[in-house]
């Protein structure tokens, strides 16, 4: 799939299908991102070691504030030895900070646990992100 695809599919199903290969756990996640858009800018590259552009610039935004009261929620941020110490009702959010050239935590990861159904979003906070612009439209 291509990210546009993969984009036209969520817009479709209006459903956001969670992933589960690189959480911890294997917990199915749908991930996002609270990261300034400078910043999500710097993640269009290739990474050798997942094989896959890192982020591409095809996403759906949700203000942080309604975001968080659809359930979704920042990642705790630790060393692999801590994710055993969380209880097991927050290991679906614990993702590794990373160290040297794969430091995770620039990308204020944030998590909804199973699929995500875009229509508990209101249409005045959905945001569709394209290589052409931001629409408000779905």
């Amino acid at each position: 799939y291509t990210a546009e695809r993969s984009l036209n599919q969520i817009l479709s199903t209006q459903v956001i299908k969670p992933g589960s290969r690189l959480i911890r756990g294997g917990y199915p996640v749908v991930s996002f991102t609270a990261a300034p858009w400078q910043t999500i800018r710097s993640f269009f590259h290739w990474q050798a070691h997942l094989r896959r552009i890192r982020f591409e610039p095809y996403a759906v935004g949700i203000p942080k504030t309604k975001a968080r009261d659809l359930g979704i929620r920042p990642v705790t941020y630790g060393l692999p030895k801590d994710f055993k110490t969380l209880p097991e009702s927050e290991r679906w959010l614990f993702q590794n900070k990373g160290q040297a050239r794969n430091v995770w935590v620039e990308e204020s990861e944030w998590r909804y646990p199973g699929a995500f159904d875009l229509r508990a979003v209101p249409d005045d906070c959905l945001r569709i992100l394209t290589p052409t612009g931001i629409s408000e439209n779905r």
